[in-house]
């Protein structure tokens, strides 16, 4: 028995059947409030509740973020050639977009560095080294180029300062990623901004 009209409980108002949304609950299949009615309920509501409704949303945001992610680890694990092949390819048509992308991602770097706390000079720098006895702080390696690697690195808000500098190899500093490690001390200690 489908009805073709109903009273809203919020406004007394009686209203065609098509003003209501469907409630398999509902009387006649339909909610007690019409459509604007529960607007304005779920607005009122809304408006109480603001930090129940952000912490809500950005719970979901994680979860779906993190299972898209993991889909796409294991999708490029599972067509890791193919992956490859396709963004060679791009690579070899698209030459500019692939120098205006890496000039994009240096002068992010660049735009941090300068806008960090703190510098040092390359005399701190060379002391430094020198004192390391010329060699990777992670594995030791004597014969690879020395990159200066952020302890704190300066995208998690690290300083410029040499205190905060250790000298890696590429391969070290590369493999680090934005972790926090100190490789300077005897035993390296690994903290994560939780």
């Amino acid at each position: 028995m489908s009805i073709s009209s109903k009273v809203c409980q919020k406004c007394n108002t009686d209203k065609p059947a098509e003003s209501f949304h469907r409630c398999a609950k509902g009387k006649g299949g339909l909610q007690s409030y019409c459509i604007e009615c529960s607007k304005g309920v779920f607005k009122k509501w809304a408006s109480e509740n603001k930090e129940h409704l952000r912490e809500k949303n950005r719970n979901r945001e994680y979860v779906l973020y993190e299972s898209q992610r993991e889909w796409h680890r294991l999708d490029y694990l599972k067509n890791k050639e193919k992956i490859l092949k396709r963004n060679k390819a791009w690579a070899e048509r698209n030459p500019l977009k692939v120098r205006e992308l890496s000039l994009a991602g240096t002068n992010r770097r660049k735009v941090r560095e300068l806008s960090a706390e703190g510098s040092h000079t390359e005399e701190e720098w060379h002391l430094l080294v020198e004192e390391c006895n010329w060699k990777c702080v992670c594995c030791g390696d004597m014969t690879k180029p020395l990159t200066k690697d952020h302890i704190i690195p300066l995208i998690k808000g690290g300083s410029d300062y040499i205190n905060n500098i250790q000298p890696l190899c590429r391969e070290c500093n590369s493999s680090k990623r934005d972790r926090i490690i100190n490789y300077l001390v005897s035993e390296p200690t690994h903290v994560e901004f939780v």
